[in-house]
């Protein structure tokens, strides 16, 4: 074999003269008529032109959303994560497992002033995400929105909810990113 494929239609409009292939494409065109006719139906295309795609809208403006707050929404429940469900953590500058640590030790992580207590969490969170906005108080809205997106992914994670600690550091969050756009809002 010389690696062509093989088609009846071809090989018999060949032998026919000529006349066959003339045929199929007049019937190709009746398909391209018929297939525009048809509002509201899935169409198939035969052309070499591009069909505009108006059936993904939704998903393309999803994937359109800022990579930068994509990354918020992610270090959000990341962080949200740690508070709960940190299986090991660097304890005065030792590797300890969370079912090795003292419940003073413990404490001391959760506590308000501690790695993972409100103030710090809250103060991490707020960080990055005024350094994704480009320190740019226009985009309180986009931050928000990470933020909340980020606390129901944890939520869902967690059965649907959440420690308290974790709504105070929501609360600080708030607190904190409006403090920050007031501070703008005094400049002007």
């Amino acid at each position: 074999m010389d690696g062509s494929s093989f088609n009846p239609a071809h090989n018999a409009a060949a032998k026919a003269g000529g006349q066959e292939p003339r045929k199929m494409e007049a019937m190709r065109g009746e398909g391209r008529d018929q297939a525009r006719k048809s509002q509201g139906e899935d169409r198939v295309s035969l052309s070499r032109q591009k069909a505009a795609d108006e059936t993904y809208k939704a998903e393309a403006a999803r994937a359109e959303l800022s990579p930068q707050f994509t990354l918020l929404r992610d270090l959000v429940a990341k962080t949200l994560r740690e508070q709960e469900a940190h299986f090991s953590i660097a304890v005065n500058g030792e590797q300890k497992g969370i079912e090795d640590l003292t419940p003073e030790e413990a404490q001391e992580l959760v506590a308000e002033d501690g790695y993972f207590g409100v103030e710090q969490t809250s103060q991490r969170i707020v960080d990055f995400a005024i350094g994704l906005a480009g320190n740019d108080p226009d985009k309180i809205d986009a931050i928000l929105e990470g933020v909340e997106r980020g606390f129901q992914e944890v939520e869902k994670a967690f059965g649907g909810t959440l420690p308290e600690i974790s709504h105070q550091t929501y609360d600080a969050i708030r607190e904190k990113l409006d403090d920050w756009v007031a501070s703008f809002e005094e400049q002007q």
